[in-house]
């Protein structure tokens, strides 16, 4: 089940998300500066990395998490040799349900607040709902696409 695309509504919000599983690496390395179409999530599954951005340079530890919005140029190097870091890509847009939760208007109102970037520090929860993404993106099992979706659903809530 490998790089998924899943869709999944949310109130007012449609998700579609590519999710891509994590990056490991065993010496220092760093992505190029760029930018997406999409959001992008993280969480530093081990070790250490810098995320760097127009707007200054953060340091994220183990079990720290990024939300990094559309258009936010940015590159991420690993501190130290053995990080795994889980990442995720997903767009959003807005449904057309009546009486549904606004979660379309929240975000769009927030997404720029924080230049770019919201850092969810040590948060236990995230990292747990990562690691089971993870986890049953390389599963046989015949429902690991909806244990994907449900576990996704509850990250993107928190």
């Amino acid at each position: 089940m490998k790089r998924s695309i899943l869709r999944i509504e949310m109130g007012n919000v449609i998700v579609k998300a590519v999710l891509q599983g994590y990056w490991y690496n065993e010496s220092l390395s760093y992505s190029p500066k760029h930018n997406h179409a999409a959001f992008e999530f993280h969480v530093i599954g081990k070790g250490l990395v810098l995320l760097k951005t127009d707007n200054g340079t953060f340091k994220l530890n183990e079990k720290d998490s990024v939300l990094i919005c559309p258009e936010t140029f940015h590159m991420l190097r690993n501190q130290v040799e053995g990080s795994i870091v889980l990442n995720f890509l997903f767009f959003i847009e807005k449904n057309k349900k009546k009486n549904a939760t606004d979660y379309y208007n929240l975000i769009e109102q927030n997404r720029n607040r924080n230049n770019g970037i919201v850092i969810f520090p040590q948060n236990a929860q995230i990292e747990e709902y990562a690691k089971k993404i993870i986890a049953n993106l390389y599963s046989d099992n015949l429902l690991a696409e909806e244990c994907v979706k449900s576990w996704f659903t509850l990250l993107f809530a928190e």
